[in-house]
């Protein structure tokens, strides 16, 4: 069985949410969407 987390899916927005922003305004969209990053990471 594999399992994927919620932080998987939640990553998986980002590539909707990023384009037409700046570098700057990407650090507020990854905390927006409160990823557990050692979860994605495994």
């Amino acid at each position: 069985m594999h399992i994927r987390g919620p932080s998987f899916y939640n990553l998986q927005s980002m590539e909707a949410l990023v384009p037409g922003t700046f570098v700057a305004d990407a650090v507020a969209i990854i905390s927006s969407i409160d990823p557990i990053m050692g979860e994605v990471d495994r």
